[in-house]
């Protein structure tokens, strides 16, 4: 029996406890709500941060751990062949040279058109798509938007050609998102440009609960009106592994109501019968073609 003791302390000492640890997985979290959410009333209730929660949940077999980043430093982690993963990034063919990406798991809204209840039902109701180049040329109501952000290259041209000063106003500020909306609250300016879900999460923080934010889509958007993403590992035979079982589990989660629900919390009531057509077009199908 002494014999036996004595090899098990030998071996303890010849190979440390840290061999039978669990393996970690390194969650790579932006400070971008409402994808993520870190502090205040809604800490933990970002849609990202939900989906991450999960997965880790579900991935018991790892120990996770949390570090906050930018995406630029995310991909550069990537790059470097750091074992990490990030919740949220949209796949191209560039990402996909240093990242594993998962099936999608998550749509939200492109940016859209913002304005208050009570605008749109003086103006546009009934509408649920508008033409911003005819927004901007009816001169009724000013656009604000923020200085030297990026609108996309379909909608950025439209501003930069048709936006004057009777029907713009630019932004300059910090914290752009709540100062705007508080200047719809004001009646200061008539709508805005925004991805919805971030709009709602700005006037529900500022306590905006009597502006009731109405969502048009842009009609020169066209099929251009959401935006999806899954989960990204470092592209090495780790980060595989960690993809195929996130795979496995979206596969089994991404049918359910629960799932789906996520994102609803930060979506217009109104919005949410055309996310959900998308979430089955665009989720849901990638899951069914598998069965």
């Amino acid at each position: 029996m002494k014999k036996v003791l004595s090899y098990l302390i030998i071996f303890i000492i010849i190979y440390p406890i840290s061999l039978f640890a669990k393996d970690k997985i390194e969650w790579l979290i932006l400070d971008i709500p409402p994808s993520f959410i870190v502090e205040g009333k809604f800490k933990g209730e970002g849609l990202d941060g939900k989906v991450m929660y999960s997965l880790q949940k579900q991935l018991s077999e790892y120990d996770h751990t949390t570090l906050i980043v930018n995406e630029t430093r995310a991909f550069q982690m990537f790059w470097q062949g750091k074992n990490a993963c990030y919740q949220g990034p949209i796949w191209s063919p560039e990402r996909d040279k240093i990242a594993h990406f998962s099936l999608n798991s998550v749509i939200v809204p492109t940016f859209s058109i913002l304005m208050k209840n009570s605008t749109y039902n003086k103006y546009y109701k009934g509408l649920k798509s508008i033409s911003l180049k005819n927004l901007l040329n009816e001169n009724k109501l000013i656009l604000g938007y923020v200085k030297d952000r990026s609108y996309g290259e379909v909608v950025m041209p439209i501003i930069s050609q048709y936006c004057n000063k009777r029907n713009c106003f630019i932004y300059e500020g910090e914290s752009f998102s709540t100062g705007l909306i508080k200047m719809i609250a004001a009646n200061r300016i008539g709508y805005i440009i925004e991805y919805p879900w971030v709009a709602e999460y700005y006037r529900s923080i500022i306590s905006q609960d009597d502006v009731k934010l109405r969502i048009l889509q842009i009609d020169e958007l066209k099929d251009n009106q959401y935006v999806w993403a899954g989960t990204a590992c470092t592209k090495n035979n780790w980060g595989k592994e960690i993809i195929n079982k996130i795979n496995d589990i979206l596969k089994k989660e991404i049918p359910t109501q629960r799932w789906r629900g996520i994102v609803e919390p930060w979506l217009d009531e109104n919005a949410v019968p055309e996310y959900r057509k998308a979430y089955n077009k665009i989720i849901l199908k990638q899951i069914q073609k598998g069965q």
